[in-house]
């Protein structure tokens, strides 16, 4: 690790990564992408990683992941990453390129979190009057047309976001994780107060669904890649709680900012 030349301090949510690189062919862009997520002070996790240019070919990219004594084991054909979680140590071998690095961030933070009463959600995330907003749906149900409706609000991702509980509410978090639609991403967190499934429509309007209906569609927008058994069973006890926790609404819009006077008077 001495030799490193560079060692990257990262924050995604409330967990802190330092990355120790023996080669620096893709800090440049790591620290583009990453820009709002750099910080100082000290790490929950290290990760060694070494950086290969020749990686395996794969027909498939969908990750891998199985634990050997506690030891969790994750890779796709451009990255193997083993984590010791009682030293919160990673090595990581991958592949020359800032989407590599990404796959392997998303990837574990699923299996991270899930640890930690937190997921991964397809969703763009919003704080309007310092109150927290998630909208998700299907591809193309319109999560970055929302997230870019009014330049007040404080859009934490219009992709991936980070839901954590945090005492007893449950907190949502931006990350770096993008569409190409969108600069940046806000290092930011607070609590949920609604959870909106979009639908485009030709006027604005919600409708109050029940926590059976919201938990049905909410479990296919999680990013989750395990298979093991008992992890299903957590994911499916964490979002059940969590739906359980936040108001659940059908959201018919159409792109112009009045969908806002809804969005708050939702109940």
């Amino acid at each position: 690790m001495g030799n490193n030349p560079e060692a990257l301090t990262i924050q995604i949510a409330d967990t802190t990564f330092k990355f120790y690189l023996d080669d620096p062919c893709i800090n440049d862009q790591i620290k583009e992408k990453y820009v709002h997520f750099f910080v100082t002070g000290a790490p929950d996790i290290t990760v060694d990683t070494h950086i290969i240019r020749e990686f395996k070919e794969g027909d498939s990219f969908l990750p891998e992941m199985r634990r050997e004594d506690n030891i969790s084991i994750m890779e796709r054909p451009d990255f193997h990453a083993r984590f010791d979680p009682a030293t919160n140590q990673c090595t990581l071998t991958l592949k020359d390129s800032i989407y590599s690095f990404e796959a392997f961030c998303r990837v574990f933070l699923a299996d991270y979190l899930l640890q930690r009463s937190g997921f991964l959600l397809h969703a763009s995330a919003v704080i309007r009057k310092d109150r927290g907003y998630i909208f998700t749906g299907v591809s193309g149900a319109g999560k970055s047309t929302i997230g870019a409706l009014s330049p007040e609000n404080v859009l934490l991702s219009d992709e991936i976001v980070i839901v954590r509980k945090w005492e007893d509410r449950y907190r949502v978090y931006g990350t770096p994780f993008i569409s190409k639609f969108m600069t940046g991403g806000a290092n930011r967190g607070l609590a949920v107060e609604k959870l909106f499934f979009l639908n485009k429509s030709p006027r604005n309007f919600t409708v109050k669904i029940s926590q059976k209906a919201a938990l049905a569609q909410f479990l296919g927008n999680t990013v989750f890649f395990s298979r093991l058994k008992d992890d299903n069973m957590k994911i499916f006890e964490i979002c059940s709680d969590f739906i359980s926790s936040v108001p659940s609404f059908e959201l018919h819009f159409r792109p112009e900012n009045t969908v806002w006077e809804v969005v708050e008077q939702a109940e």
